[in-house]
């Protein structure tokens, strides 16, 4: 063992991990004693060499004669190693001697802490970007745009940068949601959902060591519900019926507006998809199958007489292997508020209303919701019963009548 002096300074310590020891060992070279530390823990050993050597008259029977210096040195070493073992036994963490050991000069048991914005980039990297993650592009933007929204919220919150993980508190959870809705013009629900992206990021903090608890471990988002917007099929005889300037953008973007009301196509999807993707069944029947860029769900859309004309329209024009060229979205919901006036729509649409015109239509007609979910690509069936098909009293009243009609 180390001489009196190095064990007094850690007394304390060795009581409370007296399964774990540091003893101190030489071995001789010529003329000098290179001296060494041995760790034990549960019949394990591991040597950590000290890079202190010593005359043969100042080393006997494991300790140190005559010499403060070195004494000194070798207790700041054996208190590193004692602080290591204790910080990994209160995280509850494995009891890894090779790990220990490698602090002995002082260096931290565990990674540098990153502050929050840096966490929140290595999270981000980690999960969504780094290769071997297979997540759309939609999906990897989308949270890049969580990233830094909740960036912002803490600067301007805490009015500065480097902040650590532990600043943030569980009451933070309604600051976060007012930023949003007040700052981002986010709807409620759009707003808990970066509460709930914190959480997630939080448990990945604790994963690594960073933190010891998730401030928002005890959040439960309370949704509103949000009243399911489509137009009616009256609206959609005036869209279809309005008279247009021919190869103009009112007329581009009206009839690809038409075209996602028909199929349930996504923009994302609507600029992507091909005539690769047009498929005949064995009855002669064209319909599309096109894994969504989203969720990468296969959909199976059938092509009916309407989107099948517009196809076949655009096809000629455009002269390319996509089935259209797409404006930008800022452009397609510009320009299809403007067509609403000039229609006198129910509505304002944007255009990813279409796919919810499309989900309650069919839902309308008596599809069952698990093919509407198919033909919208969705990964779970609520996401189409809850956001996309608004279920009126039509097909309620017809599956009664014909449930107690038989």
């Amino acid at each position: 063992m180390l001489n009196s002096k190095i064990q007094t300074s850690i007394q304390t310590e060795k009581q409370k991990a007296s399964s774990f020891s540091v003893s101190l060992r030489g071995r001789p070279n010529n003329t000098t004693i290179s001296l060494y530390l041995r760790l034990s823990y549960k019949g394990e050993k591991v040597d950590k060499f000290t890079e202190i050597k010593c005359s043969p008259s100042e080393f006997k029977n494991g300790k140190i004669k005559g010499n403060n210096e070195i004494i000194t040195l070798l207790k700041s070493y054996e208190n590193n190693l004692y602080k290591s073992y204790m910080k990994l036994r209160e995280k509850g963490q494995t009891i890894d001697l090779q790990r220990i050991a490698s602090t002995i000069f002082g260096d931290s048991i565990f990674e540098e802490t990153p502050k929050l914005f840096d966490a929140i980039d290595k999270y981000i990297k980690a999960i969504y970007l780094d290769a071997g993650n297979e997540f759309s592009e939609i999906t990897k933007v989308k949270n890049q745009r969580y990233g830094n929204h909740l960036k912002q919220f803490a600067k301007d919150f805490f009015k500065r940068e480097g902040i650590d993980l532990t600043e943030i508190k569980p009451i933070h959870d309604n600051e976060i949601i007012k930023f949003m809705k007040h700052h981002r013009q986010a709807g409620h629900n759009h707003a808990t959902m970066h509460v709930q992206w914190m959480k997630r990021f939080y448990d990945f903090a604790i994963g690594n060591d960073w933190i010891l608890k998730n401030p928002f471990l005890n959040f439960k988002p309370k949704h509103e519900k949000v009243e399911i917007k489509y137009l009616t099929k009256e609206d959609i005889s005036k869209f279809e019926n309005l008279k247009l300037s021919k190869n103009s953008t009112y007329e581009r973007v009206r009839d690809l507006f038409l075209f996602s009301c028909y199929t349930g196509l996504s923009y994302m999807d609507l600029k992507n998809v091909s005539f690769q993707h047009i498929k005949t069944d064995i009855n002669g029947v064209k319909y599309l199958e096109i894994p969504r860029l989203k969720t990468t769900v296969l959909s199976i859309i059938p092509l009916l007489e309407k989107p099948l004309q517009l196809i076949e329209k655009y096809h000629f024009v455009e002269n390319q292997d996509k089935l259209f060229c797409v404006p930008t979205n800022q452009c397609m919901n510009r320009t299809l508020k403007e067509l609403a006036e000039i229609a006198d729509l129910s509505i304002l649409p944007t255009f990813h209303i279409s796919r919810k015109t499309c989900a309650t239509w069919l839902i309308d007609e008596g599809v069952p919701v698990a093919i509407v979910q198919r033909v919208l690509g969705h990964s779970n069936i609520s996401t189409t019963l809850n956001h996309y098909g608004k279920i009126n009293e039509k097909p309620i009243i017809d599956s009664f009548s014909q449930f107690f009609n038989k």
